[in-house]
């Protein structure tokens, strides 16, 4: 065989396995940069404990909400300008709701409300779950225990209210810790 043969087919040995060896580093290093990510906790993630103080502050937390949902509101004037047709509607209204107050509530009564209602139960492998409201986005997350670990599932909806009432909830992104995952891959 000619010697440039020979010496091509080596330099074409060495790179593919030059290529090979890369593709399989960058292959574990990303990986290892999933795994951590998936084991590291999201920045608004906060750890709540079920003490009797949260607990407390869960109740209050309760109560003032259904305070301000049975709270006596106004007739919304277009309902009164439409001659009063369809079912009653109030004057448009709104609450401040803090992370912390809906955290703490979701942590300490949503696993005994669920617990209360005939033929459900709360999941023990669930637990500590919470929201961050944002600018158009709420954040939903919680502590998944497992036989392999734990690990922090959340996703980032968006809240919308179509014109008939109804609430949807759009997922755009879950994230497995800080591992971002595409809800439309899920």
């Amino acid at each position: 065989m000619d010697r440039r043969v020979l010496r091509f087919r080596r330099k074409l040995k060495t790179r593919l396995i030059a290529a090979g060896l890369t593709i399989a580093v960058a292959i574990t290093i990303a990986g290892l940069l999933a795994a951590s990510l998936s084991r590291a906790a999201p920045s608004w993630w906060r750890v709540y404990r079920p003490t009797p103080a949260l607990r407390e502050h869960a109740a209050r937390f309760e109560n003032a909400v259904v305070t301000q949902i049975y709270r006596r509101r106004d007739d919304d004037p277009r309902w009164r300008l439409e001659g009063r047709n369809g079912p009653w509607r109030s004057a448009p209204w709104s609450v401040f709701i803090r992370d912390e107050d809906a955290s703490a509530w979701l942590a300490t009564r949503l696993p005994e409300w669920i617990d209360g209602q005939d033929g459900l139960a709360w999941p023990i492998s669930l637990s500590q779950p919470q929201v961050a409201f944002r600018r158009d986005i709420v954040r939903i997350g919680v502590l998944i225990r497992t036989d392999r670990g734990s690990r922090i599932l959340t996703a980032a909806v968006k809240p919308e209210i179509h014109d008939d009432g109804s609430l949807w909830l759009r997922s755009r992104w879950i994230h497995i810790g800080r591992l971002p995952v595409p809800a439309a891959l899920i």
